[in-house]
């Protein structure tokens, strides 16, 4: 503020309204929020909106093995590994 009347001779007014602005205190801004994380969201390597189709255990969590022949049907790591739905070929997610 006192370097302001220095430099300009004057106090700082509104140039709208010509109203003194009084002492001028520059605020830092607030610090950033931190953004929820995807751990944060979810469990580690969750596959939200899946459902195994062997435990129906939902979301799937690990690694995703979907059927490349049925609509819709997913299987865990678990399930895959025990056998289930050996009929058909699958694509795996992690």
């Amino acid at each position: 503020s006192n370097h302001q009347v220095h430099a300009l001779g004057k106090e700082l007014t509104c140039p709208l309204c010509r109203c003194e602005w009084g002492p001028f205190k520059w605020r830092p801004p607030p610090p950033k929020r931190p953004k929820p994380s995807e751990k944060a969201r979810a469990p580690s390597h969750a596959h939200p909106g899946t459902k195994c189709g062997g435990c129906r255990s939902a979301p799937i969590v690990g690694a995703r093995l979907r059927c490349l022949i049925c609509a819709d049907f997913s299987l865990c790591e678990g399930c895959f590994e025990g056998g289930h739905h050996p009929q058909h070929p699958f694509a795996r997610k992690d």
